[in-house]
């Protein structure tokens, strides 16, 4: 089993509002679970300037103020017999608006190259996220304070 030394830099964002965590599902790949906003790191690109990109890109949502840096985690993921490192740099944005029970958005720029791509937007009580985000997505949630 290969083992990538160079870990895969995401930037991943909790976006919150009065009425909870900002997740999302994407209904042609239901079994990857729920998801926060976030995506791969550019070469060269600040983190920080990625997470405001991927926030807008995944929900068509913009910040009104800057985001707030809560950490970074490493997470293993093991694909097609080979181990890889992402390495997850979190973000909040706090919203204070309130938005439809649900919503759809399209990503038009996959990073695949691929078509759009279909997202499911919805918000969930602080405690409803943290247990059911997927793939080691809640780790920093309890550093949000609602």
């Amino acid at each position: 089993m290969a083992v990538f030394s160079k870990p895969v830099l995401k930037a991943m964002i909790y976006a919150t509002s009065p009425q909870g965590v900002l997740v999302f599902e994407e209904p042609a790949f239901l079994h990857i679970g729920l998801q926060v906003p976030g995506g791969t790191i550019e070469q060269g690109e600040d983190p920080l300037i990625a997470a405001g990109r991927e926030l807008y890109e995944e929900t068509g949502l913009t910040a009104d103020k800057p985001l707030a840096f809560l950490g970074t985690i490493d997470f293993r993921l093991k694909k097609n017999d080979e181990e890889y490192t992402i390495r997850r740099y979190y973000y909040h944005a706090a919203f204070q608006g309130t938005y439809p029970e649900s919503w759809e958005h399209h990503e038009l720029h996959a990073c695949d190259g691929s078509g759009p791509i279909l997202f499911r937007l919805f918000c969930l009580p602080y405690e409803a996220a943290r247990q059911r985000l997927g793939h080691g997505m809640a780790e920093l949630l309890h550093h949000i304070r609602l």
